[in-house]
C-alpha cells in the first residue's frame, strides 16, 4: 500500500516537472519567434531604405544627364505649364521626368535656382511683387513686407505697417525681434 502512495507521488512530481519544462520551452520558442520576426523586419526595412536611396541617386543622375544632354544653343525656359524644359521640342507637353527601374519608380523635378530670391537681399519692391502675386489683400502685403524689413533692420523704429520689439513682446507668447537677417527661411 505504501508503494502505491509513493508511485502516485512520483507521478505527480513527474507531471509538475513536465509542465515546467513545457512552460520553459514555450517561453524560449516564443522569444525565438519574436526575435526572428524582429530580424526579418530589420532586414526588410534595410532593403527598402537602400532601394529608396538608390532610386533617389538614379533620379539625380537622370536629371544630370538631361541637363548635360540639352542642346547648348537652346536656352532653358518654362513651358506653358510652368515646367523647366531644355529643348524647343517640348513646348506643349511636359517632359517625362520619371522612370521605372527593376525595384521601383522614381521621379524628379528640375528647378531653376536662379529664379529664387534671397529674402535677406530682396528689395522692398521685390518683396511686394512676390507677395502680391499670391493674391493677398494689398493692405496685408504692406504689413508683411514692412514686418519682414523691420525684422531685419537693427533699429527699434517700426515702419508704417511693420512691427518691432513692443509688438512681439505684447503677443500671448512674447518673444524678441531678431533685428538681423533671417537665419532660416522657415
Amino acid at each position: 500500500m505504501n508503494t502505491i502512495k509513493n508511485i502516485k507521488r512520483e507521478d505527480g512530481i513527474a507531471l509538475i516537472l513536465v509542465l515546467w519544462v513545457m512552460v520553459m520551452l514555450t517561453a524560449i520558442v516564443g522569444e525565438f519567434a519574436f526575435s526572428m520576426r524582429t530580424e526579418v523586419n530589420i532586414a526588410r526595412n534595410f532593403k527598402e531604405e537602400e532601394t529608396a536611396y538608390q532610386l533617389a541617386i538614379a533620379g539625380v543622375e537622370k536629371a544630370k544627364a538631361e541637363i548635360l544632354a540639352a542642346n547648348e544653343a537652346a536656352y532653358p525656359f518654362f513651358n506653358r505649364n510652368g515646367v523647366l524644359v531644355f529643348s524647343t521640342t517640348q513646348l506643349e507637353e511636359n517632359p517625362e521626368r520619371k522612370a521605372m527601374l527593376k525595384n521601383g519608380i522614381f521621379s524628379y523635378t528640375v528647378i531653376d535656382e536662379d529664379g529664387k530670391i534671397n529674402i535677406n537681399a530682396a528689395s522692398p519692391e521685390q518683396l511686394r511683387h512676390i507677395i502680391s502675386a499670391t493674391e493677398i489683400d494689398s493692405a496685408d502685403v504692406d504689413t508683411i513686407v514692412d514686418s519682414i524689413l523691420d525684422w531685419q533692420d537693427t533699429d527699434n523704429l517700426h515702419r508704417l505697417n511693420g512691427a518691432e520689439e513692443e509688438y512681439y513682446q505684447s503677443l500671448p507668447i512674447p518673444y524678441s525681434c531678431k533685428d538681423n537677417k533671417f537665419s532660416v527661411i522657415e
